[in-house]
């Protein structure tokens, strides 16, 4: 059954489709599932997240069995979901719906995800890249709604500090697992020219990247770099390497974001940074901090196929 409710936001007050519950029951009945509490929040800030207007939610629901017959069977639980919920923003949705953003990462939870996790079920017990999604829709805007991970223990790394070296060798790991298994997909699917075409590149392509703005804006943002590199003794061969990336910029972005023949393509993630990587940690300290133990990735609307290097890259 779909459960609408009201989102409030400091601007506007909004209607979405919540949840559609359909939750398993072992003696083959059906349940009926009553709301007795939600609170939704906003949980990204300005500046945070270009594509999505993302929110918590925290649920208590009751479920009512029934028989397959109907009639109630008098069993009554009360339970609690957190959800995260990735909402298309208003004043972006005419560049957003034709980038295909939101419809790209569906396909990639309802469809990539679950063949790259069970290709890994084959070599591992316990093998998830990504959180479950359980439901999109497009009315009256596009929607989707995640488990929240911090229920399962997994949280993100400051993005102040940064990734430590163990943080930074397990995400490298995974990459390689998840570039591994899209590898495998790409070669054998049957579905292989929807994938390429789908993922073809990223939110990026050869008009926005070919504009001035566009080099101003993250070009600017590379000698910006190069300049303060340049001030430590330590890094200023890297100052230089910069400067003569700089020198052919559009050139050496257009390369970044389409496959290159000759070469090794995978599906990359795109979007590899601190905000989108969700740790588990064991309770032992090595160095001052806790040993992640797992990761799982978030967010997949800047998926590309492209070379290896292009999601490591990002890190």
């Amino acid at each position: 059954m779909y459960i609408s409710a009201r989102m409030y936001t400091y601007e506007r007050k909004q209607s979405i489709e919540l949840l559609y519950l359909q939750p398993n029951d072992h003696n083959g009945g059906v349940n009926e599932i009553e709301i007795n509490d939600l609170k939704i929040k906003k949980i990204n800030l300005g500046g945070d997240n270009y594509c999505s207007d993302i929110y918590q939610s925290h649920v208590v629901y009751r479920l009512n069995t029934k028989n397959l017959n109907g009639n109630d069977e008098g069993n009554q639980r009360f339970e609690e979901i957190q959800l995260i919920i990735k909402s298309m923003p208003k004043e972006k949705q005419g560049v957003l719906q034709r980038l295909q953003i939101f419809n790209r990462e569906k396909f990639f939870y309802t469809q990539l995800k679950i063949q790259m996790e069970t290709l890994m079920a084959l070599l591992k017990n316990s093998w998830l890249i990504a959180p479950k999604l359980y439901h999109y829709t497009t009315e009256p805007f596009e929607t989707l709604i995640f488990e929240d991970l911090k229920q399962l223990s997994f949280q993100l790394s400051s993005r102040q500090d940064g990734l430590n070296k163990t943080e930074s060798l397990l995400v490298m790991e995974k990459l390689a697992e998840y570039h591994a298994c899209s590898m495998l997909i790409l070669s054998n699917s049957n579905d292989v020219n929807d994938i390429r075409n789908r993922y073809s590149c990223g939110i990026l392509n050869d008009i926005s990247i070919k504009s001035e703005s566009f080099k101003l804006l993250f070009g600017g943002q590379l000698l910006k770099l190069s300049q303060l590199l340049a001030d430590d003794l330590e890094f200023s061969q890297s100052s230089k390497k910069l400067l003569n990336y700089y020198d052919k910029f559009t050139k050496n972005v257009l390369s970044s974001v389409y496959p290159l023949e000759g070469h090794i393509n995978v599906l990359n993630h795109g979007d590899v940074w601190v905000n989108n990587l969700f740790f588990k940690y064991d309770k032992r300290i090595k160095d001052g901090k806790p040993i992640p133990t797992d990761i799982r990735f978030f967010s997949s609307k800047l998926s590309k196929r492209t070379f290896t290097a292009s999601s490591s890259a990002l890190i």
